[in-house]
């Protein structure tokens, strides 16, 4: 096997290596090792150093006297590129215009004996090495704790190594993000299964990946990146990666079980919520209670879509996260086309505050979409426990109209004129009544005019001519009326759209 310099600089099994002179990348096949007396002998060096090999020199060694600047030549005469010494020299400018004119790299080391012996078994690749990989490795699977983010740890701690789990498009699902855009595109070609894999980087370096066996549809895999290449550490690692991925596969697979468990339990309890919230009983409010559900207050309700074939279970916590990144405490519940959540208010909330949320959620909306397609519709605020059930229908219905508004980012909010847009998804829904009463109850301290002249108006095609002979009206009336309306209602009748949802509106209130 062979390593070269950087790579050496790079393993953090050499604790203490530096280059102390000489540039360039030299690769190296084997050691040779002499004390400081022998190595004044040229037959000595010569014996012991060659082409491709690295010459230790085993006790400290003044790199300040001529007899060094000599071992240095002797050394170069072999044909060797690479001496390490002991010591704690400085950068010296004498040394390194030697090192360079002779084509060496000089190392400093702090403990030689333990250099050579280490470089020697890293360099043979012998099975002994693999047999101490695998062993270490499946100590740091059996002390590791519960959870993949513990054994992580431990691998860390065990091989001085960051190991981080990615899915199949490189994307870190745990672990610290070691990769930067251009390497997460080359690990997003991470292919095969039950057998590491390595990908070159166009850092330079190299990551090593291994299929983490845990039953999701798509499997993870657990990866170490080195910064540089070496062959030797990489065969090491594989084997490693082969242990590991068992244990991480393993804890993977446990949490799943729970992680299911958990959202068939969320799913039931807000189903059965939603069902009798007009008369729930006070174990069913209890157990909601337990679950980190307030009741009291003012709710309003969040439908997250998926579009795609999308891991609902496995990515609730990514949704839960995007609204707490944007201030929205948030309870989210796996359901089957996607996740209902909501957020709760203790009081009222005022319509600057309501926008403020809305904006809020359709910013975490905006955290998804790298990774994720979503419709998203946001409902009213309704309080007590049956305003859960209340706005999160309107969310549904909001966020499944939000799928045709590309215009809007896939993004529907009910408030006043996101309502009249949803009247025409409603017409066959039970929230259609209370919508159109919502919407058109501005009108209601009118005496009926206003709503007579709307309908009027529709029925008219916005005709305010025909409108004032209809009516017996003059034309100016029925004008100043319509620009009150549109003041109440905060819409623009010059929308077809929101005549339209307004037409579909008017006959069901009463006058």
């Amino acid at each position: 096997m062979s390593a070269s310099v950087s790579a050496l600089l790079n393993n953090p099994i050499f604790v203490g290596l530096y280059r102390l002179a000489g540039e360039g990348d030299p690769v190296v096949t084997t050691v040779g090792a002499l004390t400081g007396e022998s190595a004044q002998s040229a037959e000595a060096v010569s014996g012991a150093a060659g082409a491709g090999s690295v010459l230790v020199i085993l006790d400290r060694i003044d790199v300040g006297e001529w007899r060094f600047d000599a071992l240095l030549r002797r050394t170069a005469a072999t044909g060797c590129r690479v001496l390490a010494v002991h010591s704690t020299a400085a950068e010296d400018a004498n040394l390194s215009l030697l090192a360079d004119r002779l084509g060496l790299v000089v190392l400093g080391v702090s403990d030689p004996w333990q250099f050579s012996v280490d470089l020697r078994d890293l360099l043979s690749n012998s099975r002994a090495v693999m047999a101490d990989a695998v062993l270490r490795a499946t100590h740091a699977g059996q002390r590791a704790g519960g959870s993949v983010e513990n054994l992580l740890s431990v691998l860390l701690n065990t091989f001085q190594r960051s190991f981080i789990l990615l899915d199949a498009s490189g994307r870190p699902l745990t672990g610290a993000d070691l990769l930067s855009d251009a390497d997460r595109a080359a690990a997003g070609m991470l292919s095969g299964r039950g057998a590491p894999t390595t990908v070159e980087l166009d850092s330079g370096g190299v990551l090593i990946a291994c299929p983490v066996m845990s039953g999701a549809a798509r499997e993870p895999w657990l990866a170490v990146l080195l910064p540089v290449r070496q062959s030797v550490e990489e065969a090491s690692l594989s084997v490693v990666l082969d242990v590991a991925s068992l244990a991480a596969g393993h804890r993977l697979a446990v949490a799943r079980m729970v992680d299911e468990r958990e959202a068939r339990r969320r799913s039931a309890l807000l189903g059965e919520l939603i069902d009798t919230s007009a008369d729930a009983t006070p174990g069913l409010l209890r157990r909601a209670l337990d679950a980190g559900w307030a009741l009291d207050g003012w709710h309003i309700g969040i439908k997250v879509l998926a579009v795609g074939e999308v891991d609902l279970v496995a990515r609730r916590s990514e949704v839960s996260d995007a609204l707490a990144a944007e201030g929205i405490d948030a309870n989210v519940v796996e359901q089957a086309d996607g996740w209902a959540a909501w957020t709760t208010l203790p009081g009222e909330p005022r319509p600057e505050s309501i926008t403020r949320i809305a904006e809020s959620i359709r910013a975490a909306q905006a955290r998804l979409e790298p990774t994720m397609e979503t419709w998203v519709g946001v409902g009213r605020a309704h309080d007590g426990p049956a305003g859960i059930g209340a706005s999160l229908s309107e969310a549904g219905d909001a966020a499944r109209l939000a799928g045709s508004r590309s215009q809007t980012g896939r993004f529907l909010h009910v408030d006043r004129l996101g309502l009249a847009q949803l009247l025409l998804a409603w017409t066959r829904t039970d929230t259609f009544q209370p919508a159109a009463a919502a919407l058109l109850a501005p009108l209601r301290d009118s005496n009926g005019e206003l709503l007579e002249t709307l309908s009027t108006y529709l029925d008219e095609e916005s005709s305010l001519a025909h409108t004032a002979t209809r009516m017996g009206l003059h034309r100016n009336t029925v004008s100043s009326r319509i620009d009150r309306i549109q003041r109440l209602l905060s819409v623009d009748l010059a929308d077809p759209e929101t005549r339209l949802a307004l037409h579909l509106a008017c006959p069901t209130i009463a006058p």
